[in-house]
């Protein structure tokens, strides 16, 4: 628990710091190393697509 008591005071102590400039770079960098990566393997001559959500593929003509 005295971890966590010094960083609660570490936070309280700096929280003009914590949300300034300075303070939103390094937290976004935080929780960006931390997130979720995505790779994709690629074959040759082959066509391949990621997305986050939905993808269509395909000519305008082909919707209905």
């Amino acid at each position: 628990m005295e971890i966590l008591e010094q960083m609660v005071k570490l936070f309280t102590d700096n929280v003009e710091w914590v949300f300034s400039g300075i303070g939103v770079f390094v937290l976004t960098l935080f929780f960006i190393k931390n997130g979720v990566t995505k790779k994709q393997r690629v074959g040759d001559n082959s066509n391949n697509y990621m997305a986050d959500r939905d993808i269509n593929i395909g000519s305008k003509d082909d919707k209905k």
